[in-house]
């Protein structure tokens, strides 16, 4: 099926420890036309009530994980709760203080000379950012480029988005991010939503996305990330001459050269992956991981 090295190493290069893989080449396009068309409708959308020059156009769309999405997220950020599809795919969009703060000013025909500053909103100021985020939800289900649109309901406004809960513990998403550009410069806008279910959701509407070649790689890839692999952690070593292995006895005590303060290695096939801390959780013995280790 691979003409070349190179197909495989396309494979392989899902498989990595840190990063989701990213949607196969069929799912990557529609996911494209629809953050580029959903840039636009908002665009066209937020200049019925904004009459400053601003610009709205697609930066980027990575698969990252909940962990890193949330710390990712401005720390001033206000955000809201976005629900996609008939299954309701919890979806999160959320802009900086001082990017919500300008909106709001757009609103009201209001800009200074410097970036406002971001101070907590009004409930009225509250209420024009919630207009313009379901211009978003509207531009959401207009530009899904399927046969017709996704339901996308507004759900709630989120005052601390880093803090919602919305997503389990350790689950892939996608994280879309938009450029504005303003008479202040450029914000990004975040939107945050689970990976598999989206792609679940491309794969039962579009029958057509893939070519049988990339339908393949798609289940060659899956069958691979199944493998189960041992992960070993060593405790440390001990060097001691035979004559003093020959004399061991119940009892005794060995020193090892790991110090009880310093993390431990973790390996997948005798590579070092990670460093890790011993833990208990109930009658049993863990590890948590603390960093990874570059290849």
């Amino acid at each position: 099926m691979f003409s070349n090295a190179k197909g495989l190493a396309v494979m392989f290069e899902r498989l990595d420890f840190q990063t989701p893989r990213r949607p196969n080449a069929g799912s990557s396009r529609v996911l494209q036309q629809w953050h580029a068309e959903i840039c636009t409708r908002t665009q066209e959308r937020w200049e019925t009530l904004i009459t400053n020059d601003f610009q709205i156009s697609p930066q980027s769309m990575e698969p990252v994980t909940e962990h890193r999405a949330m710390q990712e997220l401005p720390a001033d950020g206000v955000g809201v709760r976005i629900s996609l599809g008939v299954s309701g795919i919890p979806s999160l969009v959320v802009v900086s203080g001082r990017l919500g703060r300008v909106l709001v000013e757009y609103v009201l025909n209001i800009q200074g000379d410097d970036w406002p500053k971001p101070t907590p909103f009004s409930p009225t100021e509250i209420a024009i950012l919630e207009i313009l985020f379901e211009n978003i939800s509207d531009a959401m289900s207009e530009s899904w480029p399927g046969t017709e649109p996704i339901p996308s309901m507004y759900q709630e406004f989120i005052e601390k988005p880093r803090r919602a809960r919305m997503f389990a513990h350790g689950t892939d998403l996608l994280v879309s991010k938009m450029r504005i550009k303003s008479g202040y410069g450029e914000e990004t806008l975040h939107w945050l939503m689970p990976k598999h279910a989206l792609e679940d959701q491309i794969s039962q509407e579009f029958t057509t996305v893939l070519p049988t070649s990339e339908r393949d790689l798609t289940a060659m890839v899956a069958a691979t990330e199944s493998i189960p692999k041992e992960i070993m952690v060593e405790l440390g070593s001990a060097e001691l001459k035979m004559s003093e292995i020959t004399e061991l006895s119940v009892g005794d005590v060995l020193l090892l050269n790991q110090s009880a303060f310093q993390p431990l290695i973790a390996s997948i096939d005798e590579h070092p992956k990670w460093r890790v801390t011993p833990v208990t959780v109930g009658p049993r013995l863990g590890f948590q991981v603390v960093e990874a280790i570059d290849d």
